[in-house]
């Protein structure tokens, strides 16, 4: 009889210690995927809408530091990441440009933390068209 009763104690004490063990690996799992991370990625500037007239002297890359939730920010195709900028309405000359996170397209629980350089600093010029290129074009 003392066996049964030290079996069932064993067997019942086995079962909650196992749904114990699946409650706290649930409890990490769900904390470990909401925990807010940041990560710092060089990404290149692409400028939308610029006239063949146009050159721009700016850097080619530009380290931003995102943060967010860890399931968002590694989801993210940080090959595809790119700063996108509006330059159509700009004059000729330089200009000090601030970013925020429409710039990146990122996703809305992702935001940009800070950038590198800042602020990007950009000089529009009209493009120089060699003597020979205007005579070729005519001859």
């Amino acid at each position: 009889m003392k066996t049964k009763i030290a079996r069932y104690q064993n067997i019942h004490t086995l079962h909650l210690k196992i749904l114990a063990l699946c409650i706290g690996y649930g409890l990490w799992y769900i904390l470990s995927q909401t925990n807010s991370a940041t990560i710092t990625v060089s990404v290149p500037l692409c400028f939308d809408n610029t006239q063949q007239t146009q050159t721009i002297e700016a850097p080619e890359t530009v380290s931003v530091t995102l943060s967010g939730p860890r399931n968002e920010l590694a989801t993210l195709e940080l090959d595809s990441l790119a700063i996108h900028l509006e330059i159509s309405h700009l004059p000729l000359k330089k200009h000090t440009i601030t970013l925020c996170s429409n710039n990146l397209h990122l996703p809305e629980q992702v935001n940009l933390i800070h950038y590198e350089p800042s602020p990007i600093t950009l000089q529009i010029n009209e493009q120089q068209i060699d003597n020979q290129e205007q005579q070729g074009g005519n001859g």
